[in-house]
């Protein structure tokens, strides 16, 4: 059995209503229940039947496939259940069928926005929306706004889409026959607007007469598909459904009636059963297309349309509004419209822009030019300060930003943002300022980046009130920009904020949840509190292991950051051991990945820590490997892991490797961020020290102080990378033999250090060896002391991951 039910909103389930199939494996009913009463709900779904298997029972592959033919889109419960099944191969069904066979729109919603990033490594990269996402109820209604449509644009379809309708009368058994004629009759010239029924477009629950009957007597032509099966008797040996019942309804209603030979048949057999007239073979394209003329309308056939009828037409292919379900077509019929410029045409353009950017396989090149499409008429029929033509500047800026072309995204924001004239605070508006944020903060702008974050979080306590998931995200992205600044009380402020917050609203075994808790041992990390760092970690790692078990991106999260902690603690064997189990988790469920190369890096540069040079350079190329393929070699994450080979070079005296490598750093810091920027800085840092190391000591004190200067301007007066630099110049001094200068910078390092880490911290207690050495040694080489601690883009600090 198939078991398949069906639910609505009422008890009566009409024709008119869009089909969607719900694919879960969880045993929770209640979670299921829930994502069907979100999807029937009148704010965020609309009025479908939603379909689902009940059990795990036997099922018929044939009628469950008919039945999935049918539908709008089908939606994939995402659990820990189906990720499972997906791992070891048991990908249900009814998600094979839909995905690989019939071209349906899939619709992933996930109990936690944290199960996407091991479920897209199964199921290929995947837009979905997730049960704990604060705008969940408003990107589910944006997402069956996007696969299904309106009730006022299915009337609309109804009526102003179809010139004529097309009853297709089949036996079951021959439909990969009827689809093939289906293909063939709408590539005939002026017939793609003519409507095909056949009884795929029933539903569980429908009345079948009923509905069999109103469909041939409103159709304005009665094919019938002639193979030998249409001749044959029923299992009980009577006359099939289509003689005893179709056939003669349509008899009766007077209906033109065409037969359409799909497969050779006995024409004696036939003739005893149907009239001979208007028998035609499926290929016969002259004599098939003059058949239908003869029998319909003029106004029927359509060679030429215009921009609404394209349109309409184009959505009921994508979709299998009263026709088959056509991928192809659709796409021609929608670029079709979009050449008017006209409402339908930015319809048309806009549906194209969505397609290619929320399809399982994004084409971000297909997607930007239909939205730049869509913008330029949307300018021209709504004026460049209507709401429509700003949404489309916002879309193309989200474009270039999931591109890394952060410059760009930033213009349209930016236009986006200066167009709007709205005095209300809105969600939507709420999450422009918020993405011009995170840009800020990926080019390391943390000024920028706080202010319009700051912006948001005023946004969202208006909107939200002081305890919601939204608010704390707000806290949480504030959080981080002090972090990457210094401040860490601040940080630790916001960070706390956040995790009230969740842990009151969300409780304290959530994906969020977490995210705070690892903020907040990068607090204790960062002020060198190791000991209470690893407490926090461990409540995260405990945390995540229960809801997404050990083979998990966010379990490996958890296991890179307690191995940069341990690195930290000087405890290294423990610390190879647990960053070796990160990298195995990623390489199994994300494979080539940012995160990967995130503890490839780890890895380096623990090995870098412990003089293991050859073993170093391995782990960052695996890294580079990965940036490479994914950023390409001028990004500025390609630039750490250049930066982070060229120290292991200099560890190693090979000074012309060291220098090519971390110019090539310096490179892409400049043209990306400019001069006056904190990670050029680093680089000029990195450069200081490779001199030093080679010798040049006069040369490395010139960088440093090059480094210095950007610092003292980007920085806060005691951030940790200014009195690392401050160290390395105390270094540098010492090895050109001037004494006083070297103790007044070294103790100027030791006290600051002293200040913001205490006195344990391994950076405060390097530079008071340093000064023990240069004290007790001031009339010795440069060679007895210790290069202290050297700032860099490649060091642990850098790569924690937090978010």
């Amino acid at each position: 059995m198939n078991n398949i039910l069906a639910r609505s909103r009422g008890t009566k389930i009409s024709v008119s209503m869009q089909r969607v199939f719900l694919c879960q494996e969880s045993p929770n009913i209640d979670g299921r229940d829930k994502i069907i009463s979100d999807l029937l709900s009148l704010d965020a779904g609309m009025d479908v039947v939603i379909l689902y298997r009940e059990g795990n029972s036997d099922i018929n592959i044939d009628l469950l496939r008919e039945e999935l033919t049918g539908v709008q889109t089908l939606v994939l419960w995402v659990t820990k259940e189906i990720i499972e099944s997906f791992r070891s191969g048991v990908i249900p069904v009814e998600y094979k069928i839909a995905k690989n066979e019939l071209n349906i729109p899939i619709l992933p919603i996930a109990e936690y926005g944290d199960l996407f990033p091991e479920f897209t490594k199964y199921a290929e990269a995947v837009h979905g929306i997730a049960k704990d996402d604060l705008e969940y109820r408003v990107k589910l209604k944006e997402q069956l706004d996007n696969l299904l449509a309106s009730n006022e644009l299915l009337k609309e379809i109804e009526e102003k889409a179809f010139s004529a309708q097309m009853f297709l009368s089949y036996r079951k058994i021959d439909i990969t026959k009827a689809r093939e004629f289906m293909s063939v009759f709408h590539d005939l010239k002026g017939f793609e607007a003519i409507s095909i029924w056949y009884d795929n477009f029933l539903t569980a629950g429908r009345v079948f007469d009923e509905e069999i009957r109103e469909s041939i007597s409103k159709c304005d032509v009665f094919t019938l598909l002639v193979t030998p099966n249409l001749l044959k008797k029923n299992n009980e040996g009577n006359d099939n459904y289509i003689v005893s019942t179709e056939y003669p309804l349509a008899v009766k209603a007077n209906k033109a009636i065409i037969s359409v030979e799909a497969e050779q048949t006995d024409k004696t057999d036939f003739a005893a059963i149907f009239p001979m007239e208007n028998l035609c073979g499926i290929y016969e394209a002259g004599i098939l297309q003059n058949a239908y003329i003869r029998h319909l309308s003029g106004s029927a056939i359509r060679e030429k349309m215009n921009s609404e009828q394209s349109y309409l037409l184009g959505i009921a292919y994508l979709n299998g509004y009263n026709v088959e379900r056509d991928y192809d077509r659709a796409i021609k019929l929608l670029i079709s419209a979009s050449e008017s410029r006209d409402i339908f045409g930015y319809k048309a353009a806009k549906k194209l822009a969505e397609l290619y950017g929320d399809n399982e396989v994004f084409n971000y090149e297909k997607a930007l030019e239909w939205w730049t499409a869509a913008a330029k008429i949307s300018e021209s029929v709504f004026g460049e300060t209507d709401e429509e033509t700003i949404i489309t500047y916002g879309n193309i800026g989200s474009i270039y930003s999931d591109q890394g072309d952060y410059p760009n995204a930033m213009n349209w924001y930016t236009k986006a943002l200066l167009l709007s004239e709205r005095e209300q605070p809105s969600i939507a508006f709420d999450i422009l300022y918020r993405n011009i944020g995170s840009l800020y903060e990926s080019q390391s702008d943390y000024a920028n980046a706080l202010e319009w974050y700051s912006k948001t979080l005023k946004f969202r306590e208006k909107l939200l009130g002081n305890e919601h998931p939204g608010t704390a995200e707000s806290y949480n992205d504030i959080g981080q920009i002090y972090d990457s600044l210094g401040e860490d009380e601040k940080s630790l402020e916001y960070f706390t904020k956040a995790l009230n917050i969740r842990e009151a609203v969300l409780g304290i075994e959530h994906p969020k949840t977490t995210v705070s808790y690892n903020n907040i041992a990068s607090y204790y990390m960062n002020t060198g509190n190791y000991p209470e760092a690893l407490h926090w970690l461990d409540k995260a790692l405990k945390v995540r292991i229960n809801i997404f078990g050990t083979n998990h991106p966010d379990t490996a999260m958890s296991y890179n950051n307690i191995g940069v902690a341990y690195s930290e603690l000087g405890r290294y064997d423990e610390a190879h051991e647990i960053l070796l189990m990160a990298s195995e988790i990623r390489e199994r469920t994300l494979g080539d990945h940012t995160e990967t190369a995130m503890t490839y890096n780890n890895i380096g540069s623990l090995c870098t820590k412990t003089g293991k040079f050859s073993e170093a350079l391995e782990w960052f190329d695996k890294a580079l490997k990965i940036q490479e393929k994914i950023w390409g070699e001028e990004h500025p994450k390609t630039a750490i892991t250049y930066s982070n080979m060229a120290m292991v070079y200099a560890g190693q005296d090979d000074f012309d490797n060291a220098m090519r490598l971390n110019n090539k750093a310096l490179e892409i810091n400049t043209s990306i961020y400019g001069e006056k920027h904190k990670q050029t800085a680093l680089s000029y840092n990195n450069i200081g020290s490779i001199y030093s190391s080679h010798g040049n000591y006069t040369k490395a004190m010139d960088y440093y102080m090059k480094a210095l200067g950007i610092f003292e301007e980007v920085l806060e007066p005691e951030h940790p990378e200014t009195i690392a630099t401050w160290n390395n110049i105390g270094v540098n001094y010492g090895r050109l033999n001037d004494y006083p200068n070297a103790s007044k910078w070294l103790l100027k390092a030791f006290l600051g250090y002293l200040e913001i880490f205490g006195q344990d911290h391994p950076s405060t207690q390097s530079v008071q060896r340093s000064l023990y050495v240069l004290k007790m040694n001031r009339e010795s080489s440069d060679k007895h002391l210790s290069p202290g601690s050297k700032s860099g883009t490649g060091f642990f600090g850098k790569l924690f991951g937090k978010k």
